[in-house]
């Protein structure tokens, strides 16, 4: 069951591909049937990076899991009327993690919670480090069980771009697509839409390759890190790949320029 409208107007985006894949799969049809039932709350847990972290790059400005527990907790509300406020969202974000480090630290930062839902964000550290795509691939997968294991929903993530553009990075991006078609996994192709809105911009000074496109600038803070305008895309991304987007949700229609 579908909660709500996509926000109008809107032009098509690969989110809206990805909501489509998504709506086939289980999981999907799970995470709607608990929204539709506002008296029962549930807890959402972001794990990841910096980015997931959101410090220092937004300057005081919400970053995409601020912005998703205003969605979640305030501007959504299901066929009742009710509105979801005693839903939690939890950051465990780290900045500086990866996947495999994440491992370590998996009791503090998943497995003490309960959650209904759990969003993983991971690949630019790893990128940035030069880990083996294998071993990138079986940290998330094990991380995928865990969260199974805990009887919530995992949502993987690809990861923003950077501006640099470094070739090998949509590997790492595909990696995740891959392991989330094996494993019926809920996919954010954060990836797909950052291209979407490079590709349409002009080209920045020098020679890139389409498999490994810059971040638009206007996006970022530096190489790595989306600034308050990229972490509003990635809520927007979010949003949009589950399905869950309120009518004149004033978070979704914010500007992605200044």
């Amino acid at each position: 069951m579908v909660l709500s409208l996509i926000v109008a107007p809107a032009l098509a985006t690969p989110a809206d591909d990805t909501q489509a894949r998504n709506a086939t799969l289980p999981d999907y049809a799970t995470l709607h049937k608990q929204l539709a039932q506002a008296d029962t709350p549930m807890l959402w847990l972001f794990v990841g990076d910096s980015i997931t972290h959101g410090c220092l790059h937004t300057h005081g400005y919400r970053n995409f899991a601020e912005h998703w527990m205003e969605i979640v907790k305030w501007e959504l509300k299901p066929e009742q009327g009710k509105r979801r406020s005693n839903d939690i969202v939890i950051n465990a974000g780290v900045s500086g993690e990866t996947a495999t480090g994440f491992l370590s630290h998996a009791a503090w930062r998943l497995q003490q919670f309960r959650p209904h839902v759990v969003f993983i964000n991971f690949g630019i550290n790893d990128g940035t480090r030069h880990h083996e795509l294998a071993t990138f691939r079986r940290s998330l997968q094990t991380i995928v069980a865990m969260v199974r294991a805990l009887g919530a929903i995992p949502v993987l993530q690809t990861p923003s771009l950077t501006l640099a553009g470094e070739s090998y990075r949509p590997a790492y991006a595909q990696a995740i697509r891959e392991l989330a078609t094996e494993q019926q996994v809920l996919l954010v192709d954060h990836t797909a839409a950052w291209e979407a809105i490079a590709a349409a911009e002009p080209a920045p000074t020098g020679t890139t390759t389409p498999a490994a496109l810059p971040a638009p600038r206007h996006l970022m803070n530096d190489n790595l890190h989306p600034n308050a305008l990229g972490h509003r895309l990635m809520a927007r991304t979010l949003a949009r790949s589950l399905g869950i987007t309120p009518p004149q949700s004033p978070t979704l229609n914010l500007p992605l320029h200044n």
